[in-house]
């Protein structure tokens, strides 16, 4: 009895110890993740005029206005912080993956810099949809609309928002086959599941896409809705071909 009282104790105190293991590895997880950020911002801060000439690269034939004293620099510090998050993503993906080391197996570990780079190249290819492809269309398409002869003026705030909104949106839509992926790899869902269910995922896609689109038309739904669909679609391959390599390697 008392050499059963005292492994129990042990095993309680070897939880606790690792439990708090695991948050100090959280906290050093959260330190990391804050210093990237922060690097980035102050990495972005030093690029700002480079930066903000990409950002007006597709409304340069627009006026754009500050509409207070403050607007400059709270333009500014917006654009650090919102640029070094985006910036620091890939990295903070590589800690987390890092922390989840113990829980993710062996082989799965390999494929930890491949979803790096992808998230990488995701974004990359997010930056260049919304502003050659994605801003465009949607400028010309708005500043046709006309309201009797109000002039039509940009609020750089406002602007800056709108391009947001937008990038965020296709970094969402590029990052859609890592997150089909990784679920088809861990086994949480099948790529004939997801086959079988297409036309509510389309549904479900239209309507999450349509609360988050800037404007309420059609118009600019689909210029965000379409190259959904077809990366969904794409992803549905990457997962079958992953499925396939799995079975065949067992």
């Amino acid at each position: 009895m008392f050499h059963l009282q005292i492994q129990r104790k042990e095993k309680s105190s070897n939880t606790n110890k690792l439990f708090w293991e695991h948050v100090a590895d959280l906290r050093r997880l959260l330190f990391f993740a804050i210093a990237i950020t922060t690097a980035s911002a102050v990495f972005v801060h030093s690029y700002r005029v480079v930066i903000i000439d990409f950002l007006l690269v597709q409304a340069d034939t627009y006026k754009i206005v500050f509409l207070s004293p403050l607007d400059p620099i709270l333009f500014i510090m917006k654009l650090d912080i919102l640029g070094g998050i985006l910036l620091s993503v890939p990295l903070i993906l590589l800690l987390i993956f890092d922390y989840l080391r113990p829980v993710i197996g062996g082989k799965a570990r390999l494929y930890i810099p491949v979803i790096v780079v992808g998230s990488f190249v995701a974004l990359s290819m997010a930056f260049f949809y919304t502003f050659w492809v994605l801003l465009p269309l949607a400028l010309e398409f708005l500043v046709n609309v006309q309201v009797g002869n109000i002039e039509l003026f940009f609020s750089a705030k406002e602007y800056f928002n709108f391009v947001l909104l937008q990038l965020i949106l296709t970094s969402i839509i590029f990052h859609i086959p890592f997150v089909i992926v990784a679920l088809t790899f861990f086994d949480i869902v099948s790529p004939k599941l997801l086959g079988s269910k297409r036309f509510h995922v389309y549904i479900a896609i239209t309507i999450f896409f349509a609360f988050l689109t800037p404007t309420p038309d059609i118009f600019n739904l689909l210029i965000v809705l379409l190259p959904a669909i077809i990366v969904f679609e794409i992803s549905l391959v990457c997962s079958r071909l992953i499925q396939v390599f799995r079975y065949e390697n067992k």
